[in-house]
Order: C-alpha cells, then sequence, then structure tokens
C-alpha cells in the first residue's frame, strides 16, 4: 500500500554464528537510539504459521521507529537470543541442520498512528514469512 518497511535479515548456516545478530537492544544503544515499550508477542499468519517475535520503540532526535524483530532456527522463531541458542542446542541434538537467522523490521511512526504502523509490519510479515521459510526449509 505504499508504505516502506526496512529489512534486515542476519542468515547464518552453522550454530558458530550464534550471538552474531544485531539484537536491537544492543546495536541501537550503541548508536544513540532511545529504547521502550519491549513487548514480546505471538502473531497468526494467515496460512496458519506462529511467528514469536519481539516488538520495540526506537527513538533518536526526531526520528520514531517501530521495530518487529525475531531470532530463527531451521523453521521455529523465538523472540529472544537464549531461546535461539536453547532452539539450535536441541537441533544439535537431534543432529538437524543449524540454519539459523536473526530478521528485524522496522517502520518510521513519524507520520502514522501506532496501530496503522503495527499493521503494516504484520501485514508484511504475513505476506513476506512464507517466503523466508520456504528458502530456510530448503536449506535444512
Amino acid at each position: 500500500d505504499g508504505r516502506e518497511v526496512t529489512l534486515y535479515i542476519g542468515y547464518y548456516y552453522t550454530g558458530g554464528k550464534v550471538g552474531a545478530a544485531h539484537d536491537p537492544q544492543v546495536c541501537y544503544p550503541g548508536q544513540g537510539w532511545k529504547l521502550s515499550d519491549k513487548k514480546t508477542r505471538s502473531m497468526h499468519l494467515t496460512d496458519g504459521t506462529i511467528v514469536d517475535y519481539a516488538s520495540i520503540k526506537a527513538e533518536l532526535e526526531n526520528r520514531v521507529e517501530q521495530i518487529f524483530y525475531w531470532f530463527q532456527v531451521n523453521d521455529r522463531t523465538t523472540a529472544d537470543t537464549f531461546n535461539q541458542k536453547l532452539q539450535l542446542f536441541r537441533s544439535k541434538i537431534m543432529r538437524e541442520r543449524e540454519v539459523n537467522a536473526f530478521v528485524r523490521l522496522s517502520v518510521s511512526m513519524e507520520e502514522l498512528p501506532p496501530a496503522e504502523v503495527d499493521r503494516v509490519l504484520t501485514d508484511f510479515v504475513d505476506a513476506f514469512y512464507p517466503v523466508f521459510i520456504k528458502y530456510v526449509v530448503r536449506q535444512m
């Protein structure tokens, strides 16, 4: 619908890069951003998939962004790096591949009400995630 969404994906083929992702709670404050309103959520997509993710608001000078992010391990999502590590440990024990990723989406909040920002992000995830997970599963 003409709204701009910024997408960042850090994709790793092994568990050796766990923790290498740019968690907004670390990298944004390191660049001067103030973070607030962190929440852990689950999103139910139209295809029945559930995506566990975190949301956070970031402010720097006159810029305000809403950020959604999650950690992907094989075909599972988690909202934090601790659970990402647990999922990778489980994959190792089960002799599964250790494909993992960090996915971050952001939208400027300067011209949109918060409910509209969330709608833009959830609509994007609903369209993006099925394509993304097909790629991830193909790599497993």
